[in-house]
């Protein structure tokens, strides 16, 4: 009988397949993408069928992937300094990686941006950014829109007009980690913090600060809840002796996946009071939203790592990321690329 319940559930909830389809090693770290028949990072592009890699390349200037649309990527500059910001667009070829256009604004101020990529520690705060790609466009922050294939200006609309299409980047993931809360489909809630007595869930505050490390310092809560704020389930990952969260995405309606160490990975010294690093082993966990139940739980890699995270997901598969070393590390080994197939859920 569980046997067939089993299969019923596959068969309507694909699971992911515990082993990898393949595995692939770089030191590129940056934020990796799935699309239909690649996988597209900043100077990376593999193919997603068996991990081959059909092109890597050193770019000036573009760190953080915008989107892809008719074989172009397009990429921005992520820049941290004494404040975070994006600045500069930047296309590239999909098949071979070839930089095809900038556009960092229009004539000789443009010009002069591009310049500035080439300065060693230069930081342009003034550069024109690419808020999202729609119908084969670019739209720009400044309100120019631009055309994916040459990166020249084919419209221009008002900047207030142009921050409507900032609502377009919204996710249910980024929803739920920047407000704490998420409303679903059906009514109910998936929330990181319980309401008070007499709140709505409406009314849980928006946190001052969204830096990783500030959300989970006091652990990882995760709550369905109804729309009068009654409790459907909760979920610790103390229940399964896992301490450390590395990542987590959302898979509607079915699936929370998340990454969790056994152990900590960053631990403190009181006595020389420092930061220490600490190998442990990562698990891939599949949270059901229906039920808050663990339906999934097993290691990315039998050895322990310094650290990973779920790049990508989409309807047919998983991509995570994992390092042995710290990042920071001066010895740092490759970033390790894993694919984890879908089981085919019509199968």
């Amino acid at each position: 009988m569980m046997r067939i319940v089993k299969k019923i559930f596959i068969r309507f909830y694909p699971m992911i397949r515990e082993q990898p389809i393949w595995s692939y090693s770089s030191l590129d770290a940056a934020p990796t993408t799935l699309l239909e028949n690649r996988v597209i990072g900043i100077g990376l592009c593999l193919d997603r069928a068996n991990g081959q890699c059909l092109w890597q390349k050193s770019f000036s200037g573009a760190n953080t992937i915008i989107g892809e649309s008719n074989g172009v990527i397009v990429a921005t500059e992520l820049i941290t300094y004494t404040a975070t910001f994006f600045s500069g667009c930047y296309g590239f070829d999909l098949e071979t990686g070839k930089l095809l256009w900038t556009s960092h604004g229009n004539g000789l101020w443009g010009v002069l941006c591009r310049i500035g990529d080439f300065i060693p520690c230069f930081v342009n705060d003034m550069s024109d950014r690419p808020i999202c790609l729609e119908d084969g466009r670019v739209i720009m922050e400044s309100g120019r829109i631009l055309d994916v294939r040459t990166g020249k200006q084919v419209e221009r609309i008002p900047r207030k007009k142009a921050a409507t299409f900032y609502r377009q980047l919204e996710s249910p993931l980024r929803e739920l980690l920047e407000k704490r809360k998420l409303l679903l489909d059906d009514g109910t809630w998936l929330t990181h913090v319980l309401p008070e007595i007499g709140q709505q869930i409406q009314d849980i505050p928006t946190p001052r600060s969204f830096a990783w490390n500030d959300f989970f310092k006091h652990g990882f809560d995760l709550y369905r809840l109804t729309e009068s704020g009654d409790r459907i389930w909760s979920f610790q990952p103390e229940k399964i002796g896992c301490h450390q969260i590395h990542g987590y995405k959302l898979d509607l309606p079915y699936h929370v996946y998340l990454l969790f160490s056994e152990e900590k990975t960053t631990l403190y010294d009181s006595e020389t009071q420092e930061f220490r690093h600490n190998l442990s082993r990562i698990h891939f966990v599949t949270i059901s939203i229906e039920t808050g139940k663990i339906i999934q739980n097993f290691l990315i890699e039998e050895t322990a790592l310094a650290g990973g995270s779920i790049q990508s997901v989409d309807a047919y598969g998983v991509l995570v990321s994992s390092n042995e070393t710290h990042l920071w590390d001066k010895n740092r080994l490759p970033n390790v690329f894993r694919y984890f197939e879908k089981i085919n859920p019509t199968a």
